[in-house]
């Protein structure tokens, strides 16, 4: 395990879970936001975040703090698309209502259309359990 960096700095709670969202306009301008977000991730830094959930997209919307208004957190499952060695995990994790369905069947290895499959079920998740 020694390719394995774990790094956490907290310094206060930022932003909310998607799904505690004020509204279904703002619910659907987060789940935009962090689609951009995740695009961004993979095309500048060739990383997959590999966990997407309705825990791990999250929503800013404190007036008095105007940064971010959408973001994913929860890195630590994340994999360099183009990677040379395992990366010492074991098995597959994440949460399993919103992994794709070829990823636990070891169909194929983990790819950026991985994560999109995982974004439908979210934002399926949310239609079921509406605001």
């Amino acid at each position: 395990m020694a390719n394995r960096v774990h790094r956490r700095v907290i310094v206060q709670d930022y932003g909310k879970a998607i799904y505690k969202a004020s509204s279904k306009v703002s619910l659907l301008a987060v789940l935009e936001g962090c689609i951009e977000g995740y695009k961004s991730l993979h095309t500048q830094a060739g990383i997959l975040q590999c966990n997407m959930s309705p825990s791990n997209l999250m929503v800013n919307e404190d007036v008095y703090n105007p940064s971010w208004c959408s973001f994913l957190i929860d890195l630590d499952l994340a994999i360099k698309e183009q990677w040379e060695e395992s990366s010492g995990a074991r098995g597959k994790a994440g949460t399993p209502a919103f992994t794709a369905i070829r990823v636990p069947l070891d169909e194929a290895n983990h790819s950026f259309m991985h994560n999109l499959e995982p974004l439908f079920w979210v934002l399926f998740f949310l239609d079921m359990h509406s605001l």
